[in-house]
């Protein structure tokens, strides 16, 4: 029982964590109006759902699987938002423009596929974890190479988000779902521009600058 009211109150402080990132991703959405920043907005809506989804069937302590539709269960139909979300923060980093709708049209049709036949849930499974490993090495590696913060948080958040559903990590999974939104906080204020993606020509003009102001000074 203890367990579980400690694994609630780090749902609840991760619940406030990512409500606090989608607030400030919306505040700059409507200063830039980027499609990228809505995508990764309405993956965060879909994340902090779940998380209260999940807070409840802990607390209660629910024993029956929910399903939405035959064999489309509740978490599946979560786990096809997220998947799709993300896809298309992929293609819009990558000005992918011809493949916007392919990942609304796969989650249609896995989910149909889940629908008439629960079998197809174990491929659609490990075909997800593939896409989800190939989605989050490529916005780190967008993030790092465009220095943006955001992008680049938002791939390790993915990756332990991800991690922290393994039946091994049952109380350590929240703990590690918590580290990833504090990772993405860090990218969503921008700490990581000011601390990992120095841009070294810029520190190195304000340096320059300043010496100069120096040497006025004592002439």
């Amino acid at each position: 029982m203890i367990l579980i009211i400690i694994m609630a109150i780090f749902n609840v402080m991760f619940i406030g964590i990512i409500s606090i990132i989608i607030f400030n991703e919306i505040k700059k959405w409507k200063s830039i109006h980027n499609q990228i920043l809505l995508f990764i907005i309405c993956y965060l809506i879909i994340v902090i759902v779940h998380a209260v989804w999940q807070t409840f069937y802990e607390i209660f302590n629910f024993q029956e699987i929910f399903k939405l539709i035959d064999n489309l269960t509740v978490f599946n139909f979560f786990y096809l938002l997220l998947l799709l979300f993300a896809t298309e923060i992929v293609l819009y980093i990558n000005g992918w423009k011809m493949l916007y709708s392919i990942p609304l049209i796969a989650c249609f049709f896995i989910a149909y596929g889940m629908i008439m036949n629960e079998s197809v849930i174990v491929i659609d499974y490990y075909l997800g974890i593939v896409v989800s490993n190939a989605i989050i090495l490529v916005l780190i590696y967008e993030g790092y190479k465009n220095e943006s913060g955001t992008v680049f948080s938002t791939g390790i958040f993915m990756f332990l988000f991800g991690l922290g559903f393994y039946p091994n990590f049952l109380f350590p999974g929240i703990l590690i779902k918590f580290l990833g939104s504090m990772v993405l906080l860090f990218g969503s204020f921008g700490l990581f521009e000011r601390m990992i993606f120095i841009d070294e020509e810029r520190e190195q003009k304000i340096k320059n600058t300043w010496i100069a102001k120096i040497v006025d000074l004592k002439e």
